[in-house]
């Protein structure tokens, strides 16, 4: 500033002078060389390129003799009203930032600045958010067995594009009856049969409503990892369970069983006979009495391999023809030749 105020040094305005006076006397050898050559030029004794090289060079040393005699023209006339005040004006900037720092940092700056740290956290927080949201993370360690959706295919929330099957534990899930859901306690092992081999399941939870089309209560049971590599994901599994249910009723051999009138089943049994039943060819030679053959309808209950547990018109003492009832019909007299002792 002080510098514009007091004007140029005389040693700036003779090193200007100088600059002007060399470049008019390279200017004025240039004019006449480039004359020289347009004579020649014109006469043929030279090229035009020739020529062309001292216009040029002509051309070049007035442009800068122009630039120069600018400069000093500047120098000689002194510095401008509207460069010292621009001058002035930056001083004026700079001193009010030293005063400021001198001074300490103002309330509302600080507090506009921890909004703009606010606002650009808040902005971070967002864009993590929306890479979280856009990372896929495998719940379980497993192989992918399916591909929904091709590479660089746009992907709606809540869409399937991978099918992951678990590696470690394999997860078995069983609907059973609601009344022996009961009997599944967590922790508890049962047998499982998968294909033709049985394997040991640790009952994991039960899930606390039904399956709306089997009306069965889901059981989760898991096997351990030993057994995991030889189960195939997606095979068949199947539960037993012991139920015991209180009934009365009489064990039967299968044979035993005749069919009855409308698909029902039946048995025959022993009654002794009327004396109006029996006439004298009837009796043997020890004086035995016969009995008479009675159809009593009876309900299969359970059947365990060979037996039948039913229950019906038998009662308590009644003997039961137990093979051979093809060669038998009600009301036919027979005689015992065996007793058998039946559970009941």
């Amino acid at each position: 500033l002080r510098e514009l105020e007091t004007g140029a040094r005389q040693e700036d305005i003779d090193a200007a002078r100088a600059q002007v006076a060399d470049l008019n006397e390279q200017l004025e050898l240039a004019r006449l060389k480039r004359d020289r050559r347009e004579t020649l030029y014109r006469d043929g004794a030279i090229s035009r390129e020739q020529f062309d090289e001292a216009a040029t060079e002509a051309s070049a040393l007035q442009a800068r003799l122009q630039e120069a005699q600018s400069q000093l023209d500047e120098l000689l006339a002194g510095t401008r009203t509207e460069q010292i005040d621009a001058q002035k004006a930056r001083l004026q900037a700079a001193q009010s930032e030293l005063d400021e720092l001198l001074a300490g940092t103002r309330t509302e700056q600080i507090d506009a600045q921890r909004a703009l740290v606010r606002q650009q956290d808040a902005s971070i927080a967002s864009i993590e958010l929306d890479i979280e949201k856009s990372a896929l993370e495998a719940p379980f360690a497993g192989t992918i067995s399916a591909r929904r959706v091709d590479e660089g295919t746009v992907v709606s929330a809540g869409q399937s594009i991978l099918r992951l099957v678990e590696d470690e534990a394999i997860e078995v899930r069983i609907g059973v009856p609601v009344a022996a859901a009961s009997q599944l306690q967590p922790g508890k092992i049962v047998p499982l049969e998968i294909g033709s081999r049985t394997y040991q399941g640790i009952v994991s939870s039960a899930l606390p409503e039904l399956d709306s089309s089997t009306r069965t209560q889901t059981a989760i049971l898991t096997l351990d990892r030993a057994n995991a590599s030889q189960v195939v994901a997606g095979e068949i599994a199947r539960l037993k369970l012991t139920e015991t249910i209180p009934m009365s009723g009489y064990w039967l051999p299968a044979a035993a069983l005749v069919r009855g009138e409308r698909g029902l089943w039946s048995c025959y049994a022993l009654v002794e006979a009327e004396p109006s039943d029996i006439d004298s060819v009837s009796l043997n030679a020890e004086g035995e009495t016969p009995y008479r053959v009675e159809q009593r309808d009876v309900e299969v209950l359970h059947t365990d391999g060979d037996r039948v547990f039913v229950r019906g018109t038998i009662q308590p003492g009644d003997s039961v023809i137990i093979s051979g009832t093809q060669k038998i019909v009600p009301g036919q007299l027979v005689r015992r030749v065996a007793d058998l002792n039946e559970e009941n």
